[in-house]
């Protein structure tokens, strides 16, 4: 089953690798002009809504929610690995750790917090603005209407629901990893 999973991953990474950089960089420009736009002024929960937080609580349950266990392990791992074994040139080089550095900036920079804001606003606006339910069908209610509290609507919840139950495995994953080898490197246990 891995080397399915791999083989799935190679060839998406290989074929609509130019496809996902240019969707990125489209979520992060889109999400600019929304914080520059008029748009930028609508405030989430209604006009008279009050912030339940300080700017710097909500920061910073974003940034933990956003980053999680994953920049505890990759912050360093990542630059490394693509240090080491670029995806382009040759190992060990100057280029390599600029290559290495690029990528890193563009897994954990402003890129993927473009990705996050997307959704998070067609969430909280559709929910607390136009009050419909907090699910991702309710960000497709301009495209589909109605029809989103059918079988259509079920099957995008059930995506986004699978969806993020392999992103939640995967940073629970390396948060193992990280327990394992700290206790193989303090006790001895066996990882």
């Amino acid at each position: 089953m891995g080397e399915i999973f791999k083989a799935i991953q190679s060839t998406i990474a290989h074929k609509a690798g130019w496809f996902y950089i240019l969707s990125v960089n489209i979520f992060l420009g889109f999400s600019m002009y929304l914080i520059f736009s008029r748009y930028g002024k609508i405030r989430i929960g209604g006009a008279d809504a009050q912030p339940e937080f300080s700017y710097w609580a909500w920061f910073s349950m974003l940034f933990s929610a956003g980053m999680g266990i994953g920049l505890v392990f990759y912050s360093v791992a990542e630059p490394i690995f693509h240090y080491i074994s670029p995806p382009y040139g040759v190992g060990h080089s100057i280029e390599s750790a600029k290559t290495a550095m690029l990528f890193t900036y563009f897994h954990w920079g402003f890129h993927a917090w473009g990705i996050y804001a997307i959704v998070a606003l067609a969430l909280a606006f559709f929910a607390y603005n136009r009050g419909l339910p907090l699910t991702i069908r309710s960000a497709f209610y301009p495209l589909l209407g109605e029809k989103i509290y059918g079988p259509i609507g079920n099957v995008i919840d059930i995506t986004a629901a699978v969806a993020t139950l392999f992103g939640l495995t995967t940073s629970l994953g390396l948060g193992v990893k990280q327990i394992n080898a700290g206790l193989h490197h303090l006790f001895g246990i066996p990882e």
